[in-house]
């Protein structure tokens, strides 16, 4: 684990629904936007990181079912990333819970 920390994957961040972070490092705030859509602020710059999300409960549940997640740097904040959740089936937002790792 020390090796994959030192390589830069130490922020991470579990999300529930509701935009709330349920554990992580490094995060100083999690919310629900809008319908669908997040942001995640970490504790420092991650413009030049690479971010990786899934669909995924922040408890010992099932997964969500049919779900598509997108990231991407926050416009507004350069220690900010966007999750955007959507149905898998038809594309409409819909609030899902999700893992969140950066790598820089």
């Amino acid at each position: 684990p020390s090796a994959f920390l030192a390589g830069g994957a130490s922020r991470f961040a579990v999300v529930n629904a509701s935009g709330q972070a349920v554990r992580g490092r490094d995060v100083s705030s999690a919310a629900r936007t809008s319908q669908g859509r997040y942001q995640v602020i970490f504790n420092g710059d991650v413009r030049n990181c690479a971010y990786f999300a899934t669909a995924g409960d922040e408890s010992a549940s099932a997964p969500p079912q049919n779900t598509q997640i997108s990231v991407g740097s926050l416009g507004s904040n350069v220690n900010g990333v966007a999750v955007r959740t959507e149905n898998g089936g038809n594309g409409t937002e819909l609030d899902r819970p999700f893992h969140l790792i950066v790598m820089c």
